[in-house]
């Protein structure tokens, strides 16, 4: 048991404990009951020997063990957004799958939007039923029907699946899209706001700028950017947060708005990204 990674125990029987809404058997078990319970501890049938398996190892095997029985084994996490033809940030994790999840979580929560989410899909079976046990995972089967629905969060779009030498999955990124609001760049829609206003617009045949939009179609709120950044000549979300008094998601909804409109232009990326008055 040297080559396990023991001190991550008492969290996964926290977590399976909250799972399971109280009760667990891992919480009741020492350290070799579990790993015999979760199918990560027997004996070969072939040649009689008990010991760990290949699953134990990827669970909770420390990161030298990993390294020599899967040297190949690599979790390599990129974002494209401005730099697509290289990349704009990267996380390459190589330890075990519990602290490898955590990783990738952190890793989505720094990059994406405000909503993320993470669905591991695992294909070996000891590796799916131990990631349902502490809540990482559903059912066999629901990894790829969920990647498809939370793609959707993103960008509207589905995801790729690319599997060659090295297995890939591609989810799109939009920051102009709300799925919660249903804004989507060149398809009629109503926008929406607080006081209940609204207009249909077409992206591609309603081209409206700042000089010919009448002040009377738009809400107090949407008036309230544009005066901003008229005066200061840009305005960020974290500026519309506070002048308008609403939480990060709406103040990027109505932003998102404005930017359909083609009265507001985005410009820049992440922490940077300011959006001006559109020629």
């Amino acid at each position: 048991m040297e080559d396990l990674r023991l001190d991550l125990l008492p969290k996964i029987r926290i977590m399976a404990q909250n799972h399971a809404g109280g009760q667990h058997p891992w919480t009741t078990m020492d350290d070799q009951e579990l790993l015999k319970s979760a199918g990560l501890y027997g004996r070969d049938i072939v040649t009689g020997e008990e010991g760990f398996n290949l699953a134990a190892i990827m669970l909770l095997g420390k990161d030298d063990v990993i390294l020599n029985v899967a040297p190949t084994y690599v979790t390599d996490a990129l974002v494209r957004k401005v730099n697509v033809d290289r990349y704009d940030d990267r996380e390459i994790i190589k330890t075990n799958l519990i602290e490898s999840y955590s990783q990738l979580l952190d890793f989505g929560r720094k990059n994406l939007p405000d909503k993320f989410f993470l669905e591991p899909n695992p294909k070996n079976p000891l590796i799916a039923s131990f990631f349902r046990n502490i809540g990482y995972a559903d059912q066999l089967g629901s990894g790829v029907r969920k990647l498809f629905k939370y793609s959707k969060y993103y960008s509207g779009k589905d995801p790729l699946f690319v599997e060659d030498d090295v297995f890939r999955i591609i989810v799109p990124l939009d920051d102009a899209y709300s799925f919660d609001y249903g804004i989507e760049a060149g398809s009629s829609k109503v926008i929406e706001s607080n006081n209940a206003d609204k207009m249909p617009i077409n992206a591609d045949k309603m081209p409206i700028n700042a000089g010919k939009t009448l002040v009377n179609s738009l809400s107090a709120q949407q008036n309230s950017i544009i005066q901003f950044a008229k005066e200061t000549g840009s305005i960020k979300s974290r500026q519309v947060e506070e002048l308008l008094g609403v939480k990060q998601r709406r103040a990027r909804r109505i932003l998102g708005e404005l930017v359909n409109m083609g009265i507001l232009e985005r410009q820049g990326a992440y922490k940077s990204t300011v959006y001006v008055l559109k020629n």
